[in-house]
């Protein structure tokens, strides 16, 4: 696990033995990976929601907004390649989106939200499978840093 600090908020990046599963093996280019697959942007709040999606957009990603797990479990998952969720929601948590994520249909990166960081609650994460933890509001710089590492550099000019 390894902490980054940039203007005081921190993020947490799980690197481990991540269960590998069918969905994993679907040819995905490097080149294309940025951009044909959207980032999916998770929080039941439509103000954070839609500055989230313009931050995405405007680093050269495609983005997605949904309202909660069961928007984005009940969405074609097919042209997701990373999933930005905030972890408190009001009918299902970023922890338990991941879970079934990960159930339903396999391994995407998925990057976790909070207001509320708590070392316990990243370790938990982490564990999971979560790939990062970040506090928010976020440090724009810190995410997209994260997008880069986890989804391939985009190919529009920033």
């Amino acid at each position: 696990m390894a902490f980054a600090m940039t203007d005081g908020n921190r993020v947490s990046v799980g690197r481990g033995d991540r269960r590998r599963t069918p969905v994993d093996e679907v040819s995905r280019p490097a080149a294309a990976f940025a951009t044909k697959l959207a980032v999916a942007v998770v929080d039941d709040d439509a103000m954070v929601r839609h500055a989230m999606c313009t931050l995405v957009r405007s680093l050269g990603y495609r983005a997605r907004a949904h309202t909660g797990g069961s928007d984005l479990l009940a969405a074609d998952l097919s042209h997701i390649g990373l999933v930005v969720s905030d972890l408190q929601m009001p009918e299902m948590n970023g922890l338990e989106l991941h879970a079934r994520l990960q159930d339903n249909v396999g391994t995407i990166p998925f990057v976790l939200m909070t207001a509320f960081p708590a070392e316990a609650l990243r370790r938990r994460a982490l564990a999971a499978g979560v790939d990062a933890v970040i506090d928010k509001p976020c440090d724009v710089d810190a995410l997209a840093t994260l997008i880069e590492e986890l989804v391939g550099p985009s190919e529009a000019p920033l």
